[in-house]
């Protein structure tokens, strides 16, 4: 599936750009008011905020590169929504520099989404270059658009890329059963792929056939059996 694009999950109604709020508490309620006014929903307004202002600006909302990623996970909210707030002056808090302000609403269900979004986020905060210009963008056209002239990917799901393994064991076609084995145990790995005499795949070759090609009569080719380890997970 193609990937979606931080970019295109933020509203340019929902950019405030030199803004003169310095107040944590004041540029809550004004990033809520604005996403409610254009995200209608059951939630009231007033009990967003107080939720946003239990979670303390920690290491966990406000990163040591400036970027503040409040974020809630709210019931009966069908939209990911992004509003995005950069203070006229760096905000000094205890904790830390506030440079600019990401405010996250998702789905209570959403988590998976949330984490790439911040990702995204992150990977933006390491750009030193990238990120001073989204800093001094003068509008929220501006804004968006820098963003998606250097845009980063945001996946709804996750692919078999993101899950298959990079390290693959290979064996060629002429390897004795023996050497198999002996391969299975060496490399903890259940699963090889054949190769000919150019190095090209031609198949593939897993423990199981292994196994079935004529066990016990091969278990005498093998110091001892603690290859059977990768099965494991077959286990009920």
């Amino acid at each position: 599936m193609p990937a979606m694009h931080f970019s295109s999950l933020i509203d340019e109604k929902l950019v405030n750009l030199r803004s003169p709020l310095n107040d944590i508490k004041e540029i809550y309620k004004h990033m809520v008011s604005q996403i409610c006014k254009k995200y209608p929903s059951d939630n009231n307004e007033n009990d967003l905020i107080e939720r946003l202002l239990k979670r303390q600006l920690n290491e966990e909302i406000l990163f040591p590169c400036g970027s503040a990623i409040p974020h809630l996970h709210i019931e009966n909210f069908q939209d990911t929504v992004i509003s995005v707030l950069v203070p006229e002056t760096p905000i000094k808090t205890e904790n830390g520099i506030i440079k600019i302000v990401f405010m996250i609403f998702t789905c209570k269900s959403d988590n998976t989404l949330y984490l790439q979004i911040l990702n995204s986020i992150v990977r933006l905060s390491k750009d030193d270059e990238l990120y001073e210009r989204v800093l001094t963008c003068k509008t929220a056209k501006e804004f968006v658009k820098t963003l998606k002239k250097n845009d980063l990917p945001v996946k709804k799901a996750f692919t078999v890329g993101d899950i298959m393994t990079l390290k693959v064991f290979t064996v060629k076609r002429d390897s004795t059963l023996k050497e198999l084995g002996q391969q299975f145990y060496t490399n903890n790995f259940g699963y090889f792929i054949v190769i000919d005499d150019d190095n090209k795949p031609i198949g593939e070759v897993t423990i199981l056939d292994y196994l079935m090609a004529g066990l016990p009569d091969y278990t005498k080719f093998l110091n001892n059996l603690h290859f059977l380890r990768t099965l494991d997970p077959l286990k009920g």
